[in-house]
């Protein structure tokens, strides 16, 4: 009959069943300082081990990610609060997830679980995991925090230091009758080669054995350079009638590669997390909630998790000194302020679909992001998704929005949903990998903040803004607003067949490029002032309609009407012919006209009311 320990440092007694105890942070050959074993663990190559405790018990566990702890299953179910302490600070257990094949037994191979820490540790480094299979005949790295002594008297000394031996690993655990998902080394005596188990008698420089407090401490074998998790310590195995782990007795750990696809499927979960705070840090476990299983739980999302913000109010989170990132993150309620503090946040979800970003996410007002002090990153994003929704979106001046894949503003990729402002403040970036399609309830406001894009499509939507707008923008319907005192230039506009490209505001646009795509578009000039400074082309492609403002020629033109409402001025200026099919004025169509600015600049301007034309709408 098999004999093991598996290791506990207890709080108030050492657990045994069966002939088993928990495991510890290692005994040492008695020839060798034990500073030579605490000088290997502080190497930052082990920074990713730390020390668990628990109502009942002292351990040890490995951080592989910057959220999940892997340590021994007879640590993780324990019941109560569970600590993790590294260098960097001290977080507790949000939730544990055992592997599904413990039974108890250690000698199954099996004595894993995840633990899912409340906050994300961003100073250390997570482990990560040796693939192969070639384990057996390899000198490993043990490292934990449990009890130590020499392979003489035993585990004599408290659990509590952190310490790191080495061992090599003789045999599968099939060797004393285990599964072969445990790996075994024996512990030996450098004065007496009898004083062994089984491989080699000879004792390594550092040779090493687990004892109480190791418990779901790391053994670490080199691969590429890098030091790699390849088992988590379960037990130890005695025949002298004491498992202290002293000379002669053996070692056992649960096998990293025998269980990677439950760990990479765990790892990989994804779950959703609520803000529940008004506002507060980002890394604040009580700021968030979640469910896990029956569970409410209370844990900082992780990178495979998603955000959401759905209770209504003002909301600013602020940013640890680190870069972060999710899946997706959505609002459907409340006015949410990230304050990134220098810090890039990455939502990583590629799907157009389900965008990495959305805002907007149900019916009703008050729906608001606004990213300051750093950059977001993204991929698709849906501004204004829901039907019903009313959203907005700004990116605060020095801020950065850098959206890998295309956006949509005031709908989604399917159609027009509600109503959305994206603002660019002065002095903010956004750059658009894909397109920027702006829906009929949809505005982009370019309020001093550059916008880095491919193409602009206003598809019943509003482009405002001033300054120069170097990116082609394609006008299938929408309106161009400029504020009073501003002026707003754009390179590049297309104008679909049939579109209708309405001005509004009493600032000036200044369109130095246009292009018709077909017969049938309109500019429509309901206010302030209007610089056509580019030939459109194909001869009366489109028609222009004037009221209460100005329009100046600054190229030749060829129009199929020209309508000069109440107010309207046109002005032709410099060596420029506009030649129309059509000229509206005071109600009248004069015919067919050729404008000339001489002997001066000609300014027609019309007085009294007039009929607009029938495709004309306001806004």
């Amino acid at each position: 009959m098999r004999s093991a320990t598996t290791w506990f440092a207890a709080a108030t007694a050492v657990l045994l069943a069966a002939g088993v105890g928990h495991a510890p942070a290692g005994t040492r050959r008695h020839d060798v300082a034990d500073a030579e074993y605490t000088s290997l663990a502080a190497q930052p190559e082990y920074a990713s081990v730390g020390y668990i405790s628990t109502p009942a018990s002292r351990a040890s566990g490995v951080l592989v990610a910057n959220n999940y702890v892997l340590t021994a299953a007879h640590v993780g179910e324990e019941s109560g609060t569970l600590s993790f302490k590294l260098t960097s600070g001290t977080t507790t257990r949000a939730w544990t997830v055992l592997n599904p094949g413990w039974t108890g037994d250690v000698g199954d191979g099996c004595d894993l679980a995840l633990v899912r820490l409340s906050t994300l540790v961003l100073s250390e480094q997570p482990a990560e995991f040796y693939t192969a299979t070639n384990e057996v005949g390899q000198t490993g790295t043990i490292v934990g925090f449990g009890r130590t002594g020499t392979g003489l008297t035993g585990d004599t000394e408290p659990a509590g230091t952190k310490r790191a031996g080495q061992n090599v690993w003789d045999k599968a655990g099939t060797f004393l009758g285990y599964t072969s998902d445990v790996l075994l080394a024996d512990f030996d005596n450098p004065d007496n080669r009898f004083d062994s188990w089984f491989g080699l008698r000879k004792p390594i420089a550092l040779e090493y054995c687990a004892a109480p407090g190791d418990s779901g401490g790391g053994m670490f074998l080199a691969d590429g350079g890098t030091q790699k998790l390849a088992g988590i310590v379960s037990f130890v195995a005695y025949r002298d009638g004491d498992g202290d782990s002293d000379y002669g007795d053996a070692m056992g750990v649960a096998r990293i590669s025998s269980h990677l696809g439950w760990l990479t499927a765990s790892l990989s979960a994804s779950y959703t997390m609520d803000w529940i705070a008004a506002s507060g840090g980002f890394n604040v476990a009580g700021n968030w909630q979640s469910t896990f299983g029956t569970q409410t739980v209370h844990a900082v999302p992780g990178a495979l998790d998603a955000v959401r913000f759905a209770t209504a109010g003002s909301h600013t989170v602020t940013w640890p000194a680190a870069d972060l990132a999710n899946t997706r993150l959505g609002v459907a309620a409340g006015s949410v302020t990230l304050n990134l503090a220098g810090r890039t946040y990455t939502l990583t979800e590629t799907s157009p679909t389900q965008p990495s970003l959305v805002v907007g996410e149900a019916a009703g007002s008050g729906q608001a992001l606004t990213v300051l002090g750093g950059t977001l990153a993204t991929r698709h994003a849906f501004l204004g998704a829901a039907t019903g929704s009313v959203a907005a979106m700004t990116v605060g001046s020095g801020a950065a929005w850098n959206a890998a894949g295309s956006v949509y503003v005031g709908g989604t990729d399917a159609g027009p949903g509600g109503s959305a402002t994206l603002t660019l403040a002065d002095g903010a970036q956004t750059v658009i990998g894909g397109g920027l399609t702006v829906w009929e309830g949809g505005t982009v406001n370019l309020a001093g903040g550059g916008l880095d894009l491919a193409q602009l499509a206003l598809s019943g939507g509003t482009l405002a803004g001033r300054g120069t707008f170097n990116v082609p923008v394609l006008c299938q319907d929408g309106f161009l607003g400029v504020a009073d005192g501003d002026t707003f230039t754009l390179a590049a506009l297309a104008l679909d067949a049939d579109a209708i490209l309405t001005k509004t505001g009493g600032g000036t646009a200044v369109l130095d490029g246009l292009t018709c795509l077909g017969t049938g578009a309109l500019l429509d000039v309901l206010d302030g002032a209007v610089r056509l400074n580019a030939d459109a082309g194909a001869a009366a492609a489109f028609s222009i309609a004037v009221t209460d403002a100005v329009l100046t020629f600054g190229s030749s033109q060829h129009l199929d009407t020209l309508q000069i409402g109440s107010g309207g001025k046109v002005v032709v200026g410099g060596d420029y012919t506009v030649v129309v099919r059509h000229l509206l004025l005071g109600g009248v169509d004069l015919g067919s006209t050729v404008m000339t600015p001489e002997p001066s600049a000609l300014a027609l301007l019309a007085l009294g009311g007039l009929g607009l034309f029938a495709r004309r709408r306001s806004r």
